[in-house]
């Protein structure tokens, strides 16, 4: 042996057993850890990984570029969808309203007609479910059917959202791409899709993104989607969307709260922070309750109803409230803006009347399988307690030491939409978005936090004494 192959010759040890070269290193990217012992190869239909050694793979750009463009049409798609489910909404109002052959009593109860024969024919007699399910191959005939009972639903008034329904028909139009990518990316454009919707019907694309890591990502053994890469098709889809809407869509049937007034107006931040933590432990016991209820009405009210007569049911219970307390029906987004914006005139015990009508009203539409969201309800239900909040702490303080009210109308409506979905950053950012606050994110993400844990708190307590 020469010197130069002597200095090129690097022995190895010998390995204790063959085998363990014999088999791929195989890298989960949904998991997060590897397997060097792995005997058997999974499917390739079945596969959530890659292999250190396969044989042909496309490059990285080409992979990222083919999938923004997915995500590019997807919140394209989404946007134009999103137009059509809201003017259709708006359409179905004012033509009831609208027809003086029709009672403003009955018209949620043609809502609760509606829903019940679209389950009927078209989920096999049972109630929609409101849960968003990304297992398994979409039906898109139920899917469907589901948004026209939205329609349906908001249409006719009654107490629910449409965020709900624009999420799942934001995740069906992603479907559409995902039969030509692998099961890692077949999710993050079905997250993208969602996210696309909630961009869409609120006109905020960060939230939107948010709502994807929050909420999407939150799911059991779900691949994980914040990273630069997922950002990115998420993004893009949400800023898509967004601008497709702004475009074609009315600005009555768009959510602006209260663009360029000084929701901190005469507010010392640092001193009134720890009463906007008080607000967030209100609006957490609220949720909490909120919950409670639906659970109570499912169970001991409309579970012993026919499920056919369940939607019929609870739209006339809503329209026997909206006789006394209009304010709990669905009129797009002015009752709301109209009632931040004068809540501090109206008499606390008013107020307080008609939050209770409407927690009471959405638990039932939630309760009965009418089909909608809870995201306005929840920002309505919010507005009202962190007006209400603010009442009494005028009492306790003089007007000059705390903040404007709608400053906690606003805090309010996101720590319970923070407390109901677990997500206070898609909160904080959503209502960043709708104010163009900056100096507002601060006293709203302390209140969204904390609400969020108090509900956390509350529910795990609840747990503990069941068992």
């Amino acid at each position: 042996m020469t010197v130069c192959s002597a200095l090129l010759y690097i022995p190895s040890p010998q390995p204790k057993s063959f085998k363990q070269y014999e088999q791929p290193h195989f890298r989960f990217c949904s998991l997060g850890f590897r397997d060097h012992h792995r005997q058997t190869e999974t499917p390739p239909s079945s596969r959530l990984f890659t292999t250190h050694n396969h044989p042909q793979r496309n490059a990285p750009n080409e992979i990222d570029f083919k999938t923004q463009a997915q995500a590019a049409a997807t919140g394209l798609l989404v946007g134009v969808a999103v137009i059509c489910f809201k003017a259709s909404i708006s359409l179905v109002q004012t033509t009831l309203y609208a027809s003086s052959s029709i009672p403003i009593f009955a018209v949620p109860i043609i809502g609760g007609v509606a829903v019940s024969a679209l389950s009927q024919f078209f989920n096999n007699g049972e109630q929609f479910n409101s849960t968003l399910n990304f297992a398994g191959s979409p039906n898109h005939k139920q899917i469907l059917a589901k948004i026209f009972g939205a329609i349906a639903t908001l249409g006719t008034t009654n107490s629910l959202g449409p965020e709900g329904p624009v999420v799942e028909l934001g995740a069906s139009i992603s479907q559409l791409f995902c039969k030509e990518v692998n099961a890692k990316d077949s999710y993050l454009l079905l997250s993208a899709g969602s996210a696309a919707g909630i961009s869409a019907g609120f006109n905020s694309p960060l939230a939107g993104c948010f709502f994807a890591i929050e909420i999407i990502n939150n799911k059991p053994n779900s691949p994980n989607i914040a990273t630069s890469r997922g950002l990115t098709v998420i993004l893009i889809a949400s800023i898509i969307a967004t601008l497709v809407t702004q475009i074609g869509l009315k600005e009555s049937l768009t959510l602006e709260l209260l663009t360029g007034v000084d929701v901190l107006q005469n507010a010392n931040v640092l001193f009134e922070l720890p009463l906007y933590c008080g607000l967030g432990i209100l609006s957490g016991i609220v949720s909490h309750a909120f919950n409670k209820l639906v659970s109570v009405l499912k169970i001991s009210g409309f579970d012993k109803i026919p499920t056919r007569a369940r939607p019929i049911v609870g739209a006339t219970v809503v329209a026997l409230i909206s006789s006394f307390f209009p304010q709990v029906l669905f009129f797009g987004y002015s009752t709301l803006n109209s009632l931040i914006a004068t809540g501090n005139s109206l008499n606390p015990s008013l107020l307080l009347e008609i939050l209770v009508a409407k927690i009471f009203a959405t638990a039932t539409c939630v309760s009965c399988g009418l089909v909608g969201g809870m995201f306005a309800p929840a920002i309505f239900i919010g507005s009202i307690l962190g007006t209400l909040f603010h009442s009494g702490l005028v009492t306790v303080f003089t007007s000059n030491d705390v903040g404007a009210d709608v400053g906690y109308a606003l805090s309010g409506a996101a720590a319970v939409l923070a407390s109901l979905f677990q997500a206070p950053l898609t909160a904080t950012i959503l209502l960043f978005e709708l104010t163009k606050e900056y100096e507002f994110i601060l006293p709203t993400l302390a209140s969204s936090s904390v609400a969020s844990i108090t509900s956390t708190l509350l529910l795990s307590k609840e747990k503990e004494r069941e068992y």
